[in-house]
């Protein structure tokens, strides 16, 4: 393709991305934005998938088959942790206005610089070959697509020179515009959720072409793959050493989403709600599932389609090439040029900014007379940290041209990653465990860096030096045991996972036994009950500042670096909030100096601004009993804390519980309503027509003696059914009062049924219903009061006859303590809801077959009564089938 009309492609892309960064910063000032703002959150934490996601993944499962698994595992696996981690970085650097990684450490640590700037210099070093892989993949990718070769190997004819001078310029412009680094960059965080969604749908396209036109399908893919001896093993773990590896791998790549600068910029600074972290938490594993989903079997056509020797990274854009699908090739590249750029862009961001803030700022403080009132420290800081974007583009440029052409992208990415994994203690101990300190900090980090370089930054140099290449052979002053890839004589581990397991193993070695046999400093002990207790301790609550400063100066100093307009309206604001009297004749509160110096934090870093504040403030040494006053006081306040949401849980309950009592109340009362009208109709529909009746025969002495005899009988029915009303609720009252006993009595519960089966029959043929009764033995004992569960036998059956179809059917159950008696029906069954209900006092259910409830509803609360007296168990269930089972369980004392 011709190169004029690529690099206008790229020219174009990049002019799309400036209209996306403007188009969103526009919006930001309307407050809105252009994707939901939690899914471009979640998107731009994809910028962890750089080139060596588009690209290297590729190539390493060309070489290891599913070997490029583990790095996409580890933060999928890991990710409701690393949620839980974020949520509690946000917190604590929203609220200490936090900026970087090394910000984070130092601040941790008593704003310690000195750990800041070794925070930073590492981080450089680590991230350093990170971005030349990039640069390495952009300009692999443009030279392939163009067929350029660079015969002359000057800077002028080199396409990586000028792909570097192109993104430093673009993170110039967008990422570097504000001193205040807490500032959001609601442009570049869209440009890169944008990018992110671009090398996601490139990649899905091209591995739909690779699969499924040039290929037949993924399955037929495979299948060759599988017939190519040496590809089977592509297949196959080796459960010995790749297991452990993987763990190795997966574990620095979910500590990567944290840990490596340009995350913790998206993922924290740039954070503008931590409940976005929650749908990262799905989002992101998703979108890492769907990136790889064609890696596999792309990188198997790969290795069938192409001769050994070629680029295996660069196989996406071999196959368009190579079929004469320029278009397709040309999405290709622009796919891989927005996952590097993505990260490139961030990345320079975010170094430069602890570069700035740790090493540039405290140099230039140190050495002026009068910093606070130098008026020019904003220009210095803008153009320090563009500066720093040129030297990091350099040094990437030059470890690009040294280095990494002799290295695969997955190899130094991995590397980077075992880099920033050497701050994991640090973080992670000094956000849960208040004991970590500052030494321990700093031994861990740099050994660990140490036993970094010498395992995986020495071997990957190898090629550049004779006295390298003999280490690496024959190990540190010719012994063995310290060669750089068997450290110790391990030698079952990849070159990788051996770095990764030392480094981290004498890192947290090293740092726990510091911690635990040293004492930290008065600030570090502040610092860690703020972190620590992140969740619970806001910072106004606490003050660990003392000394003597005017407001004056104070005002100054911010103005220096936000403008006296801004500054004034931060601390008119602050004062109003917390009641403080503002005199700028008079000394300054000194919660409004420490408030100044948390929002120049976000300017110059947590150390910076230490050591500008402590320049217009004669600050006392506070001694370390106050320190220890003014940690039990943030404990009294977590306490306290504990107290009120304890409290609060137990107000919230009880008032909970009265609710439900109150409502269950209303239900029983409104039960004992309807029981009463009930009542009340049952005895005036008997008494109505005994009274009718009676006045017919009482008038009529004429009366027809066969009529009148029908008459009397009719009344003599009505009179027994009142007595049958009063006697239930006479029975339930002497039940509930404890004054009825118990007449056991040996019995044959199999005749009793068989008699209430007998007398209820005539009512059940009424209702076209077959009765059965089921019952293994002829004759089954039990002890107990006959009468009473007579009453009970009877009131279930009537009750079945109610709701019943066709059948009801009576099983009896002898187990080895107790007999069980299921009286069943086919009937509607019983509603979920009401199922609790059934045996309370006054309630019916409304699933008769008859339009109202027949009965005083006391009939099931009468049988639960009796069985608790025989102490057994009455229950209510839903068949299977269909209809419902009422089971009651008597003790079996034979």
């Amino acid at each position: 393709m011709n190169k004029f009309w690529l690099i206008t492609v790229v020219l174009a892309y990049l002019l799309m991305l400036f209209g996306i960064a403007n188009w969103a910063e526009k919006l930001r000032l309307k407050k809105r934005s252009i994707l939901p703002p939690a899914w471009t959150y979640s998107l731009s934490i994809a910028v962890f998938c750089t080139a060596w996601t588009f690209f290297g993944s590729i190539g390493n499962a060309s070489r290891t088959g599913l070997g490029f698994l583990p790095v996409y595992i580890g933060p999928t696996l890991f990710m409701p942790l690393i949620a839980i981690v974020l949520i509690k970085m946000i917190r604590i650097c929203k609220a200490q206005r936090i900026t970087s990684i090394a910000d984070f450490i130092s601040s941790r640590y008593g704003k310690n610089n000195s750990l800041g700037i070794i925070v930073t210099v590492f981080s450089v070093i680590g991230i350093v070959p990170y971005i030349a892989i990039q640069l390495k993949a952009i300009s692999a990718s443009l030279n392939l697509l163009t067929g350029y070769a660079d015969s002359q190997h000057t800077l002028f004819t080199d396409t990586t020179f000028y792909t570097a001078i192109g993104l430093a310029i673009f993170s110039m412009i967008y990422g570097i515009r504000s001193v205040d680094t807490t500032e959001r960059h609601a442009g570049v965080v869209s440009a890169i959720a944008f990018e992110s969604i671009i090398k996601l749908l490139v990649f899905i396209l091209i591995g739909v072409y690779i699969c499924y036109f040039i290929f037949p399908n993924v399955q037929h893919i495979f299948q060759q793959a599988l017939a190519v001896e040496n590809l089977k093993q592509h297949f196959v773990i080796d459960q010995k050493t790749s297991s452990f590896s993987w763990f190795l791998i997966a574990l620095v790549s979910a500590l990567a989403i944290i840990l490596l600068p340009r995350q913790f910029q998206v993922a924290v600074v740039e954070n503008t709600n931590e409940h976005h972290v929650k749908k990262a938490m799905w989002i992101f594993p998703l979108y890492l599932l769907l990136i790889n989903l064609f890696v596999l079997p792309v990188a198997m056509a790969g290795v069938l389609s192409f001769p050994q020797g070629i680029d295996m990274d660069m196989i996406l854009l071999h196959f368009p090439m190579s079929h004469h699908q320029t278009l397709l090739a040309v999405l290709v590249f622009i796919g891989g040029f927005s996952a590097a750029t993505g990260m490139v862009i961030v990345e320079l961001i975010a170094l430069t900014t602890m570069m700035s803030n740790h090493i540039s700022i405290p140099i230039f403080l140190r050495n002026s007379s009068n910093a606070y009132a130098n008026k020019k420290m904003i220009s210095f800081i803008l153009w320090n940290r563009r500066a720093g974007v040129l030297m990091l583009i350099l040094l990437s440029y030059i470890f690009e041209k040294f280095v990494a052409e002799q290295n695969s992208l997955v190899s130094i990415g991995l590397i980077s990653f075992a880099a920033v994994a050497q701050f994991a203690p640090a973080v992670l101990f000094g956000m849960y465990w208040k004991q970590a300190n500052r030494k321990a900090a700093i031994i861990s980090i740099v050994l660990g860096f140490a036993i970094w370089f010498y395992t995986m930054v020495i071997p990957s140099l190898a090629s550049t030096s004779d006295y390298i290449q003999q280490v690496c052979q024959n190990g540190l002053f010719g012994m063995s045991i310290l060669k750089p890839t068997s450290l110790f004589g391990l030698t079952t581990l990849d070159t990788v996972s051996h770095g990764i397991l030392w480094s981290l193993f004498f890192n947290v070695l090293s740092f726990v036994f510091v911690s635990l046999n040293s004492k930290a400093s008065v600030e570090e002990i502040h610092q860690a009950n703020l972190f620590v207790e992140a969740d619970v301790i806001k910072l106004d609550e606490v003050n660990i500042w003392k000394g003597t400063t005017y407001f004056k100066d104070v005002l100054q100093v911010l103005s220096n670096f936000l403008g006296p307009e801004r500054s004034k309206i931060l601390i008119e604001g602050y004062s109003n909030r917390h009641s403080i009297i503002i005199d700028e004749e008079q000394k300054a509160d000194p919660r409004i100096v420490s408030f100044a110096e948390r929002i120049l934090g976000g300017v110059i870093g947590a150390a910076s601004s230490r050591l500008l504040v402590s320049s217009v403030t004669k600050e006392e040494k506070i001694s370390f009993d106050e320190v220890i006053d003014i940690v039990k006081e943030s404990q009294q306040i977590i306490e306290l804390n504990k107290e009120l949401r304890k409290k609060s849980q137990e107000l919230s309950k009880a008032s909970n519980e009265l609710a439900t009592m109150n409502d269950q109340l209303l239900k029983m009362d409104e039960l004992k309503n309807e029981f009463l009208y009930t009542v009340t109709h049952e005895l005036r529909t008997p008494l109505t027509s005994i009274r009718a009746l009676s006045e017919i025969v009482y008038d009529n002495p004429e009366l027809d003696e066969e009529l009148k005899q029908e008459y009397l009988n009719i009344i003599i029915k009505e009179t027994e059914k009142l007595s049958h009303l009063i006697t239930q609720v006479l029975n339930l009252e002497k039940y509930e009062s404890g004054r009825q006993k118990i007449h056991a009595t040996s019995f044959n519960v199999k005749e009793l049924v068989e008699e209430v089966i007998a007398s209820l029959k005539p009512l059940g043929t009424e209702r076209q219903l077959q009765m059965k009764l089921v019952c293994p033995n002829s004759i089954l004992l039990i002890h107990a009061d006959k009468d009473l569960i007579r009453q009970v036998i009877y009131n279930l059956v009537a009750n079945a006859i109610k709701f019943a179809s066709s059948q009801i059917e009576i099983l009896i159950t002898p187990f080895i303590d107790d007999i069980e008696i299921r009286v069943k029906d086919d009937g509607a069954g019983i509603h979920e809801l009401t199922k609790d209900l059934l045996f309370d006092k006054f309630y019916q259910s409304k699933q008769q077959h008859l339009q109202k409830p027949e009965g005083s509803g006391l009939g099931l609360a009468i049988c639960k009564k009796i069985i608790d007296m025989h102490h057994g168990k009455i229950r209510a269930e839903n068949n299977h089938g269909k209809g419902a089972s009422f089971i009651f369980v008597l003790p079996n004392i034979y």
